[in-house]
């Protein structure tokens, strides 16, 4: 039996937590390198649970992502490097929350990457991808998957 590829059906570009599309109606919904910009996290996660169909999943891919405890001088970093554009840093623990708490699964997965880094930033993630504890100990890139419950 011949295995049926993915496929888009179509794409939005929408606020994240006011997608124009009807309650359990999305299998997948998936972002690259833009939940950071989001200020509201809890209220897009809500919004993601109802747009999700049961089983479906959610991913936001590229993120940059620290422990509580650095977020103040990671905001600070990404800030100052492009104070024009509204950037934040996902504390990775508090949106894991955020998701379990409006009926969502979540995970993260660390993935250190030398796309597109400077040669400071290339030593720094290389240390991050020979250190695995590293990972969660200090501000990485990371992948978040949401998902809905079977019978939600």
């Amino acid at each position: 039996m011949p295995r049926e590829e993915p496929r888009i059906d179509s794409v939005r570009a929408a606020p994240s937590d006011d997608l124009p599309e009807p309650d359990a109606s999305v299998d997948v919904v998936f972002c690259f390198a833009a939940a950071h910009h989001f200020g509201t996290h809890r209220r897009t996660l809500a919004e993601i649970h109802r747009v999700l169909r049961a089983g479906g999943v959610a991913h936001y891919f590229y993120e940059p992502a620290c422990p509580a405890y650095l977020h103040r001088a990671a905001s600070w970093r990404v800030t100052h490097k492009r104070p024009e554009v509204p950037e934040d840093v996902l504390v990775y623990s508090r949106l894991i929350e955020l998701g379990r708490e409006v009926g969502l699964s979540a995970e993260v997965s660390f993935y250190p990457t030398f796309r597109r880094r400077g040669s400071v930033e290339t030593l720094y993630y290389a240390t991050l991808t020979a250190l695995p504890p590293l990972r969660r100990a200090l501000p990485c890139t990371a992948n978040f998957s949401f998902r809905k419950g079977e019978r939600a």
